[in-house]
């Protein structure tokens, strides 16, 4: 403002100012000269025309250089204002993008983080698929080496077996050969006949010698004739001949009802694998259960005992067919190993409970035995409540009535605490019987659980399904179904119940909602 006041007044000479002021005057145009140059120094700097002579007005090129430099400023000055809006609306569009960037970048980040927790549990769920997978190769070389050892066994016993029999069909052969060779060499010693065990009486000679020969012709063995036999030298040869052969059959019978045991018990033992290994077992009928068979029957042992004959058309095809059941039961058995642990030890940890319930009830009951004998001396000292008659002293030797009341509120106190205490002892009594029934119930459905997972799907391409094969044996399941386990109870033989009956008078027992109570001493 300074600056534009002085030269507002040096471009007007014509204002007037006192004279006291010239000096102010002086030191103002001396000032404004000092402007004028610097302005001039700024304006040849930025290149617009100069020096601008501005005490000289009246000479037309200072005055058309003064016009130029201000429409040379006006006009930066646009431009500089359109620059600027420019620049203004560049630098809106670049913060807009900038924005979209940055929420875009936000939105990356979260993909990202996202991403990576997906990875990592990805690489946590690959790491636990292959230590399953292991333990599922161990598991699978296990069972392997088991169905290795167990066909090694099977074909170790059918090779035996193919052996014996080999062995006991080439003595059979030999012993044949053997016999028919010594029928061929006696057969014309022998004498073939009949004998009569009541010979008619002869009554004619015709009679007599007709008697002799049957209707085939063959001589007809009488008591003169069996005696002449055994006179002759070949008969003894013959009883031997045939004593030996008696002698080969038995041992030929024992061998055959030895090969049909072992036969037995190898179809016996596999029918039992995998009957243990059965995944669903035909429903018993529960009327089954309560049927009352004697202890030596047992339906494989009796159809053992049967004549060869009759189930010898069907022994080869059971045979095969469990065989098939077997090698399908070894290659598709579930998996159980993981569950059966995780079932045993839940066992275990119940086992566990059981017994701290059991170690609880024995010191109950040690509790309850050291109170009743606590009980007994109080009933034998005769301080029995509302019986009985307590005699003093009078000589004062022993108690005195001050003592005696004392002693009566301290029996009083000990009555009610024990009272307490035996209720106290009761309801855990009840809650130790709940727990044991729900122990024992849960006991129950984990067995029936693992029987469940034992189980097999009807064996593929055979003739007979797993029903119609468990079907024969359904007499054996109905003797070795286990009886459910009983509940708990408190026994007759508890060191309560002989105090309850001997001093039933002072004691009431009632039964309130299923929950034993004891009652309070009677007054």
């Amino acid at each position: 403002m300074d600056r534009n006041g002085s030269l507002n007044e040096f471009l007007n000479p014509n204002s007037t100012s006192s004279p006291r002021n010239s000096k102010e005057e002086s030191d103002k145009k001396d000032s404004l000269r000092d402007i004028i140059m610097y302005i001039n120094r700024q304006l040849y700097n930025y290149g617009y025309p100069a020096p601008l002579n501005f005490f000289d007005s009246k000479d037309d090129n200072s005055v058309k250089k003064i016009v130029e430099c201000i429409s040379s400023l006006l006009q930066d000055h646009q431009k500089d204002f359109g620059t600027r809006e420019e620049l203004d609306d560049k630098n809106r569009r670049l913060q807009s993008d900038y924005d979209i960037a940055c929420s875009s970048n936000k939105g990356l980040k979260k993909n990202i983080e996202v991403n990576e927790r997906e990875i990592d549990s990805l690489k946590s769920r690959i790491l636990r698929t292959e230590n399953e997978l292991k333990c599922e190769l161990e598991k699978h070389k296990l069972t392997k080496d088991e169905l290795a050892k167990t066909k090694s066994n099977m074909q170790y016993t059918k090779i035996q077996a193919a052996h014996e029999i080999k062995k006991r069909e080439v003595e059979y052969t030999r012993f044949k050969e053997k016999m028919q060779k010594l029928l061929n060499d006696n057969y014309r010693k022998a004498k073939i006949g009949l004998q009569m065990m009541n010979p008619v009486s002869k009554s004619s000679k015709h009679h007599s010698n007709a008697s002799n020969f049957s209707d085939h012709g063959l001589p007809i063995k009488t008591g003169d004739s069996i005696a002449q036999e055994e006179e002759s030298p070949d008969a003894e040869m013959f009883k031997q001949i045939v004593a030996d052969a008696e002698n080969r059959e038995k041992e030929l019978l024992q061998e055959n009802s030895k090969l049909r045991k072992l036969l037995f018990d190898v179809q016996n033992h596999v029918s039992t694998f995998i009957e243990s290994h059965a995944e669903r077992e035909a429903p018993i009928d529960p009327e089954l259960a309560n049927l009352q068979t004697p202890d030596s029957y047992n339906p494989k042992t009796a159809r053992f005992q049967l004549p060869f004959e009759m189930f010898a058309n069907n022994v080869e095809e059971e045979i095969k067919e469990l065989l098939l059941a077997l090698k399908y039961e070894l290659e598709n058995r579930p998996n159980m190993v993981a569950e059966y642990e995780a079932k045993e030890e839940e066992n275990r940890q119940l086992q566990l409970e059981i017994d701290s319930l059991r170690n609880q009830l024995v010191e109950a009951t040690t509790f309850v035995e050291e109170a009743q004998n606590m009980i007994y001396n109080f009933m034998e000292s005769g301080f029995k409540d509302g019986q009985g008659e307590f005699k003093l002293n009078v000589s004062g030797n022993e108690i005195t009535i001050p003592e005696y009341d004392e002693l009566d509120v301290d029996l009083e106190l000990k009555r009610k605490q024990l009272n307490q205490e035996r209720k106290a002892f009761t309801e855990s009594l009840i809650r130790l019987g709940k727990d044991r029934d729900q122990l024992l119930k849960e006991r129950i459905d984990f067995e029936r659980e693992k029987r469940a997972w034992k189980t097999l799907h009807p064996t593929p391409g055979s003739r007979k399904s797993r029903a119609n094969i468990l079907s024969d044996r359904r007499s054996l399941l109905v003797e070795e179904t286990p009886t459910p386990p009983q509940k708990f109870q408190i026994q007759p033989e508890s060191p309560i119940t002989p105090f309850l009956e001997k001093y039933k008078v002072d004691f009431d027992l009632i039964n309130k909602e299923n929950k034993p109570i004891y009652s309070k001493l009677k007054k």
